[in-house]
Parts: C-alpha cells; sequence; structure tokens
C-alpha cells in the first residue's frame, strides 16, 4: 500500500500533463500501486485566490475515493479562514513563493494557528519545479528552510509538512520536531539508504508530485531502496496515516 502526500491535478501553463482529467490521474496512480493520494489543484498556484480552484477540484475527485482533495489557502484574502474551517480536511495546503508572502507575516502565522488549532497538517510547496527548469520569465525561488524551521519554532504544535525539498534541505527539515518531509525532489544513490542515514523514518512521507514529476519514480525509489521492510512501510504508508487520519 502506498498513500501519495504530494499529487497535482489541473492546468498548467509551462507544462502538457498526460494525467489531465481525474479518471487518467486515478489510473496512473493505480498503476503504481498507490491506492490513496492527497490532491491539490495545480491551477491555484497561479491564482490569488484559489477557493474557486478548491471548488471545482472537489466537484472533480467527488467520484473517485483514491483521490483526496486538499484545499490551497491565501492568507492574503479573506477565504483562507472559511477554507481552515471547512468540515472534512484532512490537511490545508500553502504555497508562499508563489502567492508572495513570507511564513512570518501575521496573516501567515494566524492562518497556520487556525490550522494548528484544528488539528490538522500544514502541506506547505518549497517548489513546483526545479529552479534550473523554470520559464525564463518566471523565475520563482524555493521557500527556504530557514522561513519554514522558523515557523515550526514559533509553532510547535503544528504539524508541518515540506514538500519538495531538496536532499540537503529534507535532512535539515526533517531532523525538526513537528516537521515531516516528502521524498519528491529528494535525489541521491539509493536515496532512502542515504536519506535515513540521516533523519528517522517516521519523518519522511511518500510523495510523488505528479504530473510534473512522474510517480513512476518515486515508486522506484521506494521499491529499490537498501531499508528494511518496516522502514518502507512507515515510508509508503503508516506514517501518512497516522498524520493525516487515513484508513491504513
Amino acid at each position: 500500500m502506498i498513500i501519495d502526500c504530494n499529487v497535482g491535478l489541473g492546468a498548467w501553463p509551462f507544462a502538457r500533463f498526460a494525467e489531465g482529467t481525474a479518471a487518467k490521474l486515478d489510473a496512473m496512480l493505480a498503476r503504481e500501486g498507490i491506492e490513496r493520494a492527497l490532491v491539490w489543484s495545480a491551477e491555484a498556484v497561479l491564482y490569488e485566490e484559489p477557493e474557486e480552484c478548491n471548488r471545482d477540484l472537489a466537484r472533480r475527485l467527488a467520484r473517485y475515493p483514491r483521490l483526496v482533495p486538499v484545499p490551497v489557502a491565501n492568507p492574503r484574502v479573506r477565504s483562507a479562514a472559511q477554507i481552515v474551517a471547512r468540515a472534512g480536511i484532512k490537511a490545508l495546503k500553502v504555497i508562499p513563493n508563489y502567492h508572495a508572502y513570507d511564513l512570518a507575516e501575521t496573516r501567515a502565522l494566524d492562518l497556520a494557528e487556525r490550522v494548528a488549532a484544528r488539528g490538522v497538517p500544514l502541506l506547505v510547496q518549497m517548489r513546483i519545479e526545479d529552479e534550473r527548469s523554470h520559464y525564463e520569465l518566471l523565475k520563482v525561488p524555493g521557500v527556504t528552510v530557514e522561513a519554514i524551521a522558523n515557523l515550526a519554532s514559533r509553532l510547535p504544535g503544528l504539524a508541518i509538512v515540506a514538500l519538495c525539498p531538496y536532499f540537503a534541505e529534507a535532512v535539515r527539515l526533517a531532523r525538526i520536531t513537528n516537521v515531516w518531509v516528502d521524498i519528491s525532489f529528494v535525489e541521491n544513490l539509493d536515496t532512502l539508504r542515504q536519506l535515513l542515514a540521516q533523519v528517522p523514518p517516521a519523518k519522511v512521507l511518500f510523495g510523488s508530485h505528479a504530473p510534473w514529476l512522474y510517480a513512476r519514480a518515486a515508486a522506484r525509489k521506494l521499491a529499490l531502496g537498501s531499508i528494511g521492510a518496516q522502514e518502507r512501510d512507515a515510508i509508503a504508508w503508516g506514517n501518512a496515516a497516522r498524520l493525516f487520519d487515513l484508513p491504513a
């Protein structure tokens, strides 16, 4: 069993995705052995007000139990508080670098406090694409380790999942008590063995970042990594099931 904590659905102006519909995305994830995925709207990245994208995503995923919608909130707009309060959400996602705010800003901290009080994890999207492959006129720096570490320190009761960190960033972040990391951008020779040599397996989640990246690549990291069965299960589904309160 695999729970994928980082999957997008929707249009992206700099790439054409084969998995452009919920049906195609669901079928692709099934082929890779992914039995549940937290899915967010790709279109919400470039919308200052993401709520329209959240509603459209929920409608598109309604017939696919494998695909669990995760709303995106922008603390700069009024809808953020209502999105956090929505019934049934498993997590909330923020995209600070594309929505042009710092995690230390008052509005961002207020939103994070609401998420902590709600008792669900905050997903912080560190990057959408590798910075080296950005469209030349839209270069967007990743969210820094320091910004996430500062938020974690200020709100120790908030569970934070850093999505798409590079290897060195993942090592630094996973050592923070209330921060977890996904494996989508973590690359090394025998990736998971190298990562678990430096961080506990309980802090690592399976995330593919499909469709920007191939879900198969993340699945192969998991299948071929020189790690034990207990560690493999924790990364594949155990950690995510507990963190997001999902059935195993």
